[in-house]
C-alpha cells in the first residue's frame, strides 16, 4: 500500500489535471511543453493513483480529508466511470459531458481548500 500522505497528494495532483481545462488544451493538443491526454489523465488517476482504493474504507479513513471531501471525489469517480469517451481528445475537450467532469473535479478542489482553511 501507498504511504498515506504522499498517496493523498497524488490523488490531489491527479485531480488537479483532470480540474484544469487550460492543462488539457496545452497538454492534449500539443499547444504547450505538456504532453498527455485523455488516457493518460485516466490512467493517472485510477491506474497509477487507484482512485477507487483511495476512496474505500478503510484507506479513507487515512487520508485526513473529511467526509465533505470524499463525497465529493465520489461524485467525481460516478462522473468519470461514466464517462463515455466521443473521440479524439479534442472532441472530448468541447464535450458538454467531459465539462462535468471537470467541473466536479473543481469542486473537490474548493472543497478540499475550504477544509484546509478552516482547519488551519
Amino acid at each position: 500500500m501507498m504511504e498515506d500522505a504522499s498517496w493523498t497528494t497524488r490523488v490531489v495532483a491527479a485531480i488537479k489535471d483532470v480540474a484544469d481545462t487550460s492543462f488539457q488544451q496545452r497538454a492534449w493538443l500539443g499547444a504547450g511543453p505538456e504532453m498527455s491526454s485523455f488516457v493518460e489523465t485516466y490512467c493517472t488517476l485510477y491506474d497509477d493513483n487507484n482512485f477507487d482504493g483511495f476512496l474505500a474504507q478503510p484507506a479513507w479513513e487515512e487520508t485526513g480529508l473529511n467526509d465533505a471531501v470524499r463525497q465529493e471525489m465520489v461524485r467525481l469517480d460516478q462522473l468519470f466511470q461514466a464517462y463515455q469517451e466521443p473521440g479524439s481528445d479534442a472532441e472530448i475537450l468541447v464535450d458538454p459531458k467531459w465539462q462535468e467532469v471537470t467541473q466536479q473535479a473543481q469542486q473537490v478542489l474548493r472543497t478540499i481548500s475550504a477544509e484546509a482553511t478552516t482547519a488551519g
